[in-house]
């Protein structure tokens, strides 16, 4: 067996560097308290604090989402704190004590290494490492969704409201066989799909999520078979364009989508909802009409009208 380019082997003669002596971790019981003196000693670190970023860790921390990962707390030799005071800071404003691996002794240098080459895990990455797969049109539709339920309805897709990657891959896992249903209902490309080149999939799948999801947290499951079923019909329908006439709403956005080949975002999400709360309500829509309000429509769930 012939070794792989580009790796390198170690023989007996080869040195490896040493691990400092001093350099030591160990996992804490980190309380708000020991938090505030942790941050006590990062006055030389020149790191901005997110106050975002610490707010999207406390709301981890205060709904259980946080845990371990092995990223440490980390103090140089001379025991100034050079990485974790977003963590640090995340623990004070929660109040909640939180396990932690502290690193000590590290390299002065070592400062200038700590987060220049990292990527940001995705919800794709961890989903897969649980043996999930979902499209890309599905993960982005549950985090317009997501931001629907549970934020500001503002004309730019709700982004007031941060979504934190434990919750947006949480409700992933908890939904995926229904939005994996109701994407590949929204894939199936045959007759005139060039409303998909103007319009993107997570948009148009945005109406119908908002609804299973909605009714599957009322604990209704009827109602949410129900809406699924609704929810596929719907999406078919601007997919493939059979048996459609003026009149269907389906339609009607299939030929919206065909007329606006660079709508925005909100523009987009906007002409999905209007076409799904015809559809939900049973009536018939012959044109849909943009109108700039600055908030996005309410979602109308499906009834008895869509059976």
């Amino acid at each position: 067996m012939q070794p792989k380019k580009n790796v390198v082997f170690l023989t007996d003669s080869d040195t490896v560097e040493p691990i400092p002596p001093r350099l030591t971790s160990t996992w804490e019981w980190v309380t708000p308290e020991l938090a505030e003196q942790y941050l006590a000693l990062g006055a030389r670190n020149p790191r901005k604090l997110n106050e975002r970023h610490v707010l999207l860790l406390a709301e981890q921390m205060e709904r259980g989402q946080w845990m371990p990962n092995g990223e440490a707390i980390v103090f140089d030799v001379d025991g100034h704190l050079i990485d974790g005071q977003h963590r640090l800071s995340a623990i004070v404003l929660v109040g909640k004590p939180q396990m932690m691996l502290v690193a000590r002794g590290v390299a002065r240098e070592a400062r200038e290494t700590i987060d220049i080459v990292q990527r940001k895990r995705t919800a794709m990455d961890t989903l897969r490492g649980r043996g999930r797969e979902m499209h890309t049109s599905a993960i982005a539709a549950v985090k317009v969704a997501l931001r629907y339920l549970t934020g500001e309805r503002n004309a730019n897709l709700i982004t007031n409201r941060s979504i934190n990657p434990a919750e947006h891959v949480a409700t992933m896992d908890m939904y995926h066989d229904e939005v994996t249903t109701l994407c590949s209902a929204i894939r199936m490309k045959r007759a005139g799909s060039g409303i998909f080149r103007s319009i993107p999939h997570a948009l148009v799948l945005a109406p119908t999520v908002i609804d299973v999801m909605y009714h599957s947290a009322s604990s209704n499951k009827i109602h949410c078979d129900r809406s699924l079923e609704a929810g596929v019909r719907f999406l078919s329908g601007v997919a493939t364009g059979v048996e459609l006439s003026v009149g269907s709403p389906m339609y009607a956005l299939r030929s919206w989508g065909m007329a606006h080949r660079n709508p925005t975002r909100s523009e987009a999400l906007e002409a999905s909802i209007i076409a799904w709360n015809a559809f939900a309500r049973g009536e018939e829509l012959r044109i849909v009409r943009n109108y700039s309000t600055g908030t996005v429509r309410e979602v109308v769930y499906s009834s008895e009208k869509t059976k």
